[in-house]
């Protein structure tokens, strides 16, 4: 009976395979012209392939401990030649603090760096190798002005380490100039985003167009889970080649400093705007000064308004004041803070800025000597340290307080708001009293937001990374200007289905967390 089977389904198969073999058309043959065709296009990105790949390195770092080696400690990334005399350019984060950084070619050559210089503020790097009078191969830059969204670009590295070599992934621009915030404060970020796929490993590796020049490198990425999600952030070539050439020639960048918090008059409006839609009758000191400052121009007005004047700083001993517009810098237009913060930082200290303004409708111009951005970072650093301090230590004095009270059967009456049952969190309004009772700088009430003023130890936000001293600027992409609205979202949220959207600004910046719980 088995056998009768077997015979059966081969026969029926059988005829099924002549069946569609007689009744199915052929594909339409390939011309020559066809083949030609497709080879040039080929010949494009394998001519630009040829020129970069093999001055892509994979870049290995060790953090040694006390008892040697640490194995944890051990990181990868990509890095590009671009001098044969063994410079490599490759991102601040995969060098910084660590012990030795070993280079490995794309033949198989293997070096120890001699030299490491770094630039926090744009995640740059440069590595320096000892090629002992071998060649090495490098590649070329490009001008990341040409680039244009649209255009094709290939990024190159090592996703996922040495096991992913002399990776190559097509993409296109998808956007020029993005900020996102991961830099912290001080960074400059003038990304070129692009969803050319970029995974962990792939940091200061090169992104190429199809002329195989360097037109960014590689340096972080928008994504939930830790892998690409097409959105890759490259910092373009202009700045790199700025940034490489003081690294290599001086071991340090030196950047002028202005001495303004500012913020671009169609960013302001694209604040307001949003706000108003939401919470149309919000009434807020901020606000209420955005609207104001609007108002004395027209919609199509363009510039950068100075919010804030720097006491002691290069701005205010030359004539810069509150509410100024910043129309150019030496000739250039400025339209937002980004174009403003590019200007300045290419400038040396000691230079001028020649600034054109408007100020109580009268036009003038200001020339600003600049002060030194590095010696300014130091004193802010320097100043958020010591508010950490005063934070932590007042937090552990109400942790006392509050265990005291718990231990009297008084607990509700700090922790039993809306929040808890929820998220962990105890908020306030920013106010004047609580910005002042928690020492919070200036950059952490710059997007308004509500304050995280206590994370329940073993809450579900704290498990998540939120603390005391953090704001809540936004939640499920909508801006929050009080605790109420905060508590509203919060409660439509179901948090095991959907998880909640928190954007939240620390003394680093801004950055974006999804808070989920498991069903039980």
């Amino acid at each position: 009976m088995k056998s009768k089977f077997v015979l059966t389904l081969s026969v029926l198969t059988t005829a099924l395979i002549l069946t569609t073999t007689v009744g199915a058309s052929a594909p339409p043959a390939l011309t020559e012209a066809d083949r030609q065709q497709v080879a040039q296009v080929n010949n494009i990105f394998r001519m630009a392939v040829r020129r970069v790949l093999p001055a892509v390195v994979l870049i290995e770092v060790v953090k040694t401990g006390d008892d040697g080696p640490d194995a944890e400690g051990a990181g990868l990334g990509s890095g590009c030649i671009i001098d044969p005399a063994g410079y490599i350019v490759t991102n601040h984060h995969v060098v910084a603090d660590v012990d030795k950084v070993q280079v490995v070619l794309n033949d198989g050559r293997f070096y120890v760096a001699q030299e490491i210089y770094l630039d926090e503020d744009t995640d740059l790097a440069v590595v320096k190798i000892d090629p002992a009078g071998e060649s090495l191969p490098y590649a070329e830059f490009g001008n990341s002005d040409d680039a244009m969204v649209g255009d094709f670009v290939m990024a190159m590295g090592a996703p996922f380490g040495s096991s992913l070599k002399q990776t190559v992934t097509l993409g296109i621009v998808s956007f020029k100039g993005r900020q996102n915030n991961i830099l912290g404060r001080w960074g400059l970020e003038d990304f070129i985003q692009t969803d050319a796929e970029i995974n962990r490993g792939n940091s200061g590796g090169p992104l190429v167009n199809l002329y195989g020049e360097i037109v960014g490198i590689n340096s972080n990425i928008f994504s939930l889970t830790g892998l690409s999600a097409g959105y890759g952030f490259s910092i373009p070539s202009n700045m790199v080649q700025d940034v490489a050439g003081q690294l290599i020639e001086q071991g340090e960048v030196r950047r002028g400093w202005l001495g303004i918090s500012m913020q671009g008059l169609s960013e302001m409006r694209d604040y307001v705007r949003q706000v108003r839609t939401f919470h149309p009758d919000a009434q807020n000191e901020r606000i209420t000064e955005m609207e104001e400052i609007l108002a004395r121009y027209d919609d199509s007005a363009q510039g950068v308004v100075v919010r804030e004047v720097l006491e002691g700083g290069p701005a205010e001993r030359d004539g810069l004041k509150s509410e100024d517009l910043i129309l150019s810098v030496d000739g250039r237009p400025v339209k937002e803070g980004k174009d403003l913060q590019q200007i300045i930082a290419y400038k040396r200290p000691d230079q001028t800025a020649t600034c054109r303004v408007i100020r109580k409708e009268k036009e003038m111009e200001i020339v600003v000597q600049l002060g030194s951005r590095k010696i300014a970072k130091a004193k802010q650093e320097e100043n958020d340290r010591q508010l950490r301090e005063e934070r932590a230590a007042r937090i552990a004095r109400d942790r006392e307080r509050m265990e005291e009270e718990r231990q009297q059967g008084l607990s509700d009456r700090i922790t039993g708001s809306d929040e808890k049952p929820k998220l962990g969190l105890v908020v306030q309004d920013l106010t004047p009293q609580t910005i002042d009772e928690h020492s919070l700088d200036e950059s952490m009430v710059v997007d308004g937001g509500v304050l995280i003023a206590e994370v329940m130890p073993g809450s579900l936000a704290g498990r998540f990374g939120l603390k005391a001293g953090e704001v809540i600027v936004a939640a499920e992409g909508v801006n929050v200007a009080s605790k109420e609205e905060l508590v509203r979202i919060v409660r439509a949220v179901d948090l095991t289905k959907d998880g909640l959207m928190l954007r939240v600004r620390n003394l680093e910046g801004i950055y974006t967390t999804k808070i989920r719980t498991e069903s039980e």
